[in-house]
């Protein structure tokens, strides 16, 4: 919906000839001749031209804002992409998603003993995260400065992954607009509890990474942000 443009104001000099002839015809002293004489003109011509060139103007003032108001490109907006429910309490996790941030995720790799150089560029790597899913079956597939690719049955039995030559057994189960994912380490002194959530308009993901330590030392958590990129 475009509003109704305007009418233009009228130039000043429009309102100076219009008081200029009003001066002429009040004052004797400035019209030699016959002031009958000048009235019939003024009133014959000059008024005529002189309102048929302010309508002249108001009009193509208004037709060029028109005009303009036309030509303007309309604001489009992006689509919003609503993830679809596949069954109740069952979010649709289909599409691709890029990171975009990250918080902690050092400390994250610190805890788990990661040299300094491989946190370093982990932290500054932004990889996509892609995810096929039909039914409670669901494929993750990760492409950056480390790849993956596994297939998983939600609430099925574990899944034996590896990462970073340290072997766990997964399993995943739904939770409300997203899934977890908690890995058992199978040779390691800690577990991994892995939450995404996508948003209510299903335009970006947040993924909380948590370190569960089987001794006294603190649990570990960071927080990544992705945004989807299909």
């Amino acid at each position: 919906y475009s509003p109704a443009p305007s009418i233009p104001a009228v130039p000043t000099w429009y309102f100076f000839l219009g008081l200029s002839f009003g001066h002429v015809l009040t004052s004797r002293n400035a019209v030699p001749y016959n002031l009958d004489v000048w009235q019939s003109i003024v009133n014959i011509l000059l008024v005529p031209i002189y309102s048929i060139a302010v309508c002249f103007y108001l009009v193509s003032k208004l037709w060029t804002r028109m005009v303009e108001t036309k030509r303007r490109p309309k604001k489009v907006h992006p689509p919003i992409i609503i993830a679809p429910r596949q069954e109740e309490g069952k979010v649709n996790m289909n599409g691709s998603f890029k990171l975009t941030k990250n918080d902690n995720f050092d400390g994250f790799l610190a805890a788990q003993g990661i040299p300094w150089a491989l946190r370093r560029a982990a932290d500054q790597a932004r990889p996509t995260h892609f995810f096929r899913h039909e039914g409670d079956i669901i494929t993750i597939k990760i492409t950056g400065i480390i790849e993956s690719q596994t297939t998983y049955v939600i609430g099925g039995p574990p899944k034996e992954t590896c990462i970073r030559g340290r072997v766990f057994l997964d399993t995943l189960e739904y939770i409300d607009d997203g899934i977890c994912s908690r890995k058992k380490a199978v040779s390691e002194d800690y577990d991994l509890v892995v939450t995404r959530v996508l948003a209510e308009d299903g335009m970006s993901l947040t993924m909380t990474s948590k370190a569960v330590f089987h001794d006294e030392r603190d649990d570990i958590v960071c927080i990544q942000l992705f945004q989807r990129i299909d």
